[in-house]
């Protein structure tokens, strides 16, 4: 690093340890004077489990009839009646995410503190549903964020060459472990994370530590996705949420998936869309391709925008755009969604490993329509979009620090500002 690039990173340095320690003391404030654990659902049964059975048998007894989330049912048994242990853990854990999505998403554009707490601020542009549910929730928490946050952490290394000690791959190896028991984040990891380790593996890059991560990723999401309860939940869930699931067709589930992404991208307080969005159009205009590869894209994704402001300013949805749409808007939405993901690919394709940008949204996007495959796709809480809405943050990073490059400091501070006011504003929601 030149001297006169450290220099020009020095004021960022500084302010992103003044917002550091903002977003410390909110987090702090927002664990330990606002959340606590529900007298009923989940966390209450959590905190009865071990009240007539010992941790062994409740595990065994959960693994047989219900879930095969070992880990975060054993962690949910025990800290629900020790929550000043759960709430340090899980601002650690949202540190750790924010840090390791700023890895992923600007990488040396950055310094570390700023990266992190610009990678905070967009993490806050998901809808807080999401958020409330997979993060701000003790059971939820344990189930989403924690696995997800370890999981991303443990994928920084398979983009982020760097010599690493055998107790640091060990880690990384209990992290992905870990983060397979959460389906979604294990079915991420899998798509992203086994064509990367060909790619290493075929350049020769591929060291003793990416095959320990690998199988213990491989070798926990057997014992998650094998577990005899996951079958008898299906059964159950079946009879209570969906009589007739068993009659769709696969086309049917496939339709469904479909509009369970578009609803979430068209979500009315998905924020991260529009960033996107604003971000990727401005930089296909100056991304040097064909002009009618060029001018599709922008069209695409200029009709996602209109589209997204139409449902805001008529309010079409009373559920804040979680209702099945139409076949119109599932088409302009998901061919907008298409461009947006294309678009980041092409204005990307200036950095290294721009196409596992774009791929890495795909599969984000496959862990929504995933599912559609359970027969608590109505059912299922707003939590399980968290999984795609963080690669999505990774995507926008590295798009704003593309925006920072292509447009400058300015562009960058006030594209920034704006997230940063939305983030306060959310989060001063949950403080009060």
């Amino acid at each position: 690093m030149t001297r006169e690039f450290e220099s020009h990173l020095r004021p960022f340095e500084r302010a992103g340890a003044r917002w550091l320690l903002g977003i410390g003391a909110a987090l702090l404030w927002l664990h330990f004077a606002v959340l606590d654990r529900t007298a009923i659902d989940d966390d209450a049964y959590f905190a009865a489990a071990l009240d007539h059975a010992s941790l062994w048998q409740f595990l065994r007894e959960r693994y047989l009839t219900w879930s095969g989330r070992l880990p975060m049912d054993g962690l949910a048994a025990l800290l629900m009646h020790h929550l000043w242990l759960w709430r340090v853990a899980n601002v650690a854990m949202v540190a750790l995410l924010c840090a390791s999505v700023a890895r992923l998403g600007f990488g040396d554009a950055l310094p570390r503190a700023t990266g992190l707490a610009c990678a905070f601020a967009i993490l806050l542009l998901m809808p807080p549903p999401v958020l409330r549910e997979a993060a701000w929730w003790v059971t939820g928490s344990l189930n989403y964020l924690w696995p997800v946050a370890l999981g991303t952490w443990a994928m920084v290394a398979l983009f982020e060459r760097r010599p690493r000690s055998a107790a640091h791959w060990f880690a990384l190896g209990c992290a992905a472990g870990f983060a397979a028991y959460c389906e979604q984040m294990a079915l991420a990891m899998l798509a992203i994370g086994v064509p990367r380790w060909w790619q290493l593996w075929r350049n020769g890059r591929a060291g003793p530590g990416d095959a320990w991560m690998l199988a213990a990723l491989v070798v926990n999401a057997a014992v998650n996705f094998g577990a005899p309860g996951a079958q008898h939940r299906f059964s159950m869930e079946t009879v209570r949420w969906f009589p007739d699931y068993d009659l769709l067709a696969t086309i049917d589930k496939l339709h469904l998936g479909l509009d369970l992404i578009a609803t979430t991208m068209a979500r009315h307080s998905n924020l991260l869309v529009p960033l996107m969005l604003g971000a990727t159009m401005a930089l296909v205009r100056r991304a040097p391709v064909a002009p009618g590869v060029r001018n599709g894209l922008f069209a695409g994704m200029a009709g996602l925008a209109v589209l997204l402001l139409v449902r805001r300013v008529t309010a079409l949805s009373a559920s804040d755009g979680a209702s099945v749409m139409d076949a119109v808007s599932l088409a302009m939405t998901l061919f907008g969604v298409g461009c947006l993901a294309i678009g980041a690919g092409v204005v990307l394709a200036h950095a290294r490993g721009a196409a596992w940008f774009a791929w890495a949204m795909a599969a984000g996007s496959g862990t929504i329509a995933a599912v559609a495959f359970s027969p608590t796709v109505f059912a299922s809480g707003t939590r399980t979009r968290f999984v795609c809405l963080v690669v999505m943050t990774v995507v926008a990073c590295r798009l704003v620090a593309s925006v920072r490059a292509q447009f400058g400091d300015r562009v960058f501070r006030r594209t920034m500002a704006v997230a940063g006011v939305v983030a306060a504003v959310r989060l001063a929601e949950l403080l009060t």
